[in-house]
């Protein structure tokens, strides 16, 4: 919501939520976290790339390493974000946060 907002228009936090929803399903409904947050992540990481806004596209499209640097959270299974946490992707530098 910070970068794409929580307006109602297509590439709003909520519209990417009902999009995830309806392609996978709401978690705890027979879906488990890993899979619905990879598959948000996915169609957030397409959004950034192919905005509905194409005044956004070229800046937007910058920001990828932040899904990838989500990404590797979600595999490595840290959803209580206990250290220590390995963060780096795309042109970011390698972090380890304790």
């Amino acid at each position: 919501a910070f970068m794409q907002g929580d307006g109602p228009d297509p590439d709003g936090a909520s519209a990417l939520i009902a999009q995830t929803v309806t392609t996978i399903g709401k978690p705890g409904a027979g879906t488990d976290e890993q899979r619905w947050w990879t598959a948000f992540l996915n169609i957030r990481r397409a959004d950034l790339l192919n905005p509905a806004n194409p005044y956004t596209k070229a800046e937007w499209s910058k920001s990828t390493g932040r899904i990838a640097a989500l990404q590797a959270l979600v595999r490595a299974d840290k959803w209580d974000f206990a250290g220590p946490l390995d963060v780096g992707a795309g042109d970011w530098t390698p972090v380890t946060i304790p």
